[in-house]
């Protein structure tokens, strides 16, 4: 069964979930999870991409970044390298100030 999207008026389908501690003011984006849990939000990929969290939470994006299918080298650069470098996104952190 195919989820939508957590955010009223949206029924786009869910790509992400949300889940959050509040007394460590911590937010985690990740890869939607095989199955719902009443405790996480579902989230479709335009509104996973624009969360802002509360002022001094720290909102961590881990869902995996995707592989450009074609790309140019640079020049001096080999073809397979500018891939790799692009095959995972590190843990995305945005943290507000206070």
């Amino acid at each position: 069964m195919q989820r939508h999207c957590a955010r009223p008026g949206c029924a786009t389908t869910a790509t992400a979930t949300l889940t959050y501690d509040y007394s460590g003011g911590t937010v985690w984006i990740d890869r939607l999870t095989p199955e719902a849990h009443p405790m996480t939000h579902d989230l479709c990929t335009r509104h996973a991409d624009a969360l802002g969290v509360p002022r001094g939470w720290l909102l961590q994006d881990r869902r995996p970044a995707a592989a450009p299918l074609f790309s140019e080298p640079h020049s001096g650069q080999q073809a397979g390298s500018r891939v790799e470098a692009h095959a995972g996104r590190t843990t995305g952190q945005r943290t507000l100030a206070g």
